[in-house]
């Protein structure tokens, strides 16, 4: 009987997490894709400074011994975009604006 009972609660979780985890289509294209005015060759590019993978993958192997640590996936780099002072904002004829 408890082995019933552990059958139907793992199938009750399991259809719970069919529709739990679902997402609503609203359809249709973006805003930048309803206009063929927009092309992106014209927008600016940041070119960030390079990274010293040598001194990362160094450090690594040291960090790599400590299993407490978590991996590394990313280098932090330091910078201060916004919608201000990087990127390019263009006006619809409707006047809303696409950045």
């Amino acid at each position: 009987m408890k082995k019933l009972y552990v059958v139907l609660l793992t199938i009750s979780f399991w259809i719970i997490s069919l529709t739990g985890f679902s997402q609503i289509s609203q359809g249709g294209l973006p805003k930048s894709f309803q206009y063929g005015q927009f092309q992106t060759s014209q927008v600016p590019v940041e070119i960030m400074p390079s990274v010293d993978v040598r001194r990362l993958l160094a450090e690594d192997s040291v960090n790599d011994k400590y299993k407490d640590i978590p991996w590394r996936f990313g280098e932090n780099i330091p910078v201060s975009f916004d919608l201000k002072n990087s990127g390019r904002w263009d006006v619809l004829p409707n006047g809303d604006r696409i950045w």
